[in-house]
């Protein structure tokens, strides 16, 4: 995904030719079943995690046990000098096996300025 972003591809490119590749299986019981593209350069991604029911977990705590190591994760994927615009969000949307929606965690990062390295 993020090398598709570093070349002179846009956002909105990439999202489109990322969804020809969906439903796509990311690990076992998650699947990523849609990308979107929202102006000043925003991915989001929607998942799909195939083995749960909304009423049946705990969204809160499913939520905070994911989030810290989902920033962590993307942190250590992007590096922000290679960024082509000043900065990116990317917002990941869960929902349900019936695709009902569960929560989403937005992680943003900016290019460095000339003064910071």
């Amino acid at each position: 995904l993020w090398n598709h972003y570093h070349n002179n591809q846009s956002l909105e490119s990439v999202v489109s030719d990322l969804n020809k590749d969906c439903p796509l299986q990311v690990r076992p019981n998650i699947k990523i079943f849609r990308y979107n593209y929202l102006p000043s350069d925003t991915l989001v991604i929607n998942y799909e995690l195939t083995n749960l029911i909304k009423d049946s977990i705990d969204i809160d705590a499913f939520k905070q046990g994911l989030e810290p190591e989902l920033k962590k994760d993307i942190r250590k994927k992007i590096n922000p000098k290679l960024l082509r615009y000043s900065s990116l969000t990317s917002v990941y949307r869960y929902y349900d096996k019936n695709q009902e929606f569960l929560f989403e965690i937005a992680v943003a990062v900016r290019k460095p300025l000339p003064n910071e390295t």
